[in-house]
């Protein structure tokens, strides 16, 4: 049932999904989603969003598995890289966790923001322990942690759209762009 409704609320986001969409997708009866999420959409769609968060998470730990001291570079290649490849591992559950939730209920939006949070704080936890930073430079690691996740989901969506490069040229572009910013990687004027 929740990957019928992880398909439907890829499709359209929560406001254009429906029980009947999904019961249909599911190819069971309207009846039986209801006595499994009693709380309707909304309890079935906390239910996908629930588990898309933990499995976006495993599969960052499982990349991230074993980068403890490493460099801070090779950090953040695995990290976009593995953003990236879940993105391509799972494109309709990267939509409801990164697209337009659609949503104009308050509890859903703060909901689908709590797992980007999430996304954001694992980035974060990566960067400061890569980096050995020290408690009160937190801040700091979000920030360029929330840089990263932006660019990250940029650069996933325009993936799934069919960029004409490969995911690994992506990953070393983008990380030679972060490590050095633009004068770094800006050819020499004519």
């Amino acid at each position: 049932m929740l990957d019928a409704a992880l398909e439907v609320f890829s499709r359209g986001g929560y406001a254009a999904a429906s029980m009947a969409a999904i019961a249909e997708e599911a190819q069971i009866s309207k009846a039986v989603v209801y006595d499994c999420f009693p709380g309707g959409k909304e309890a079935l769609f906390y239910a996908l969003l629930e588990r898309t968060e933990q499995d976006f998470v495993g599969y960052l730990d499982e990349h991230w598995s074993g980068l403890s001291g490493r460099e801070f570079e090779e950090t953040l290649r695995v990290g976009l890289d593995a953003f990236l490849g879940y993105a391509e591992h799972d494109p309709a559950a990267f939509r409801v966790i990164f697209g337009d939730v659609g949503a104009s209920e308050p509890a859903i939006q703060r909901r689908a923001t709590a797992v980007r949070t999430t996304i954001i704080d694992r980035f974060t936890d990566g960067a400061v322990a890569s980096l050995g930073l020290a408690p009160e430079l937190r801040p700091a690691a979000e920030l360029y942690a929330r840089m990263l996740v932006s660019c990250a989901e940029e650069l996933a969506r325009w993936l799934a759209e069919g960029a004409p490069l490969a995911r690994e040229l992506m990953v070393s572009l983008a990380v030679a762009f972060l490590m050095q910013g633009f004068s770094g990687v800006m050819p020499p004027r004519p």
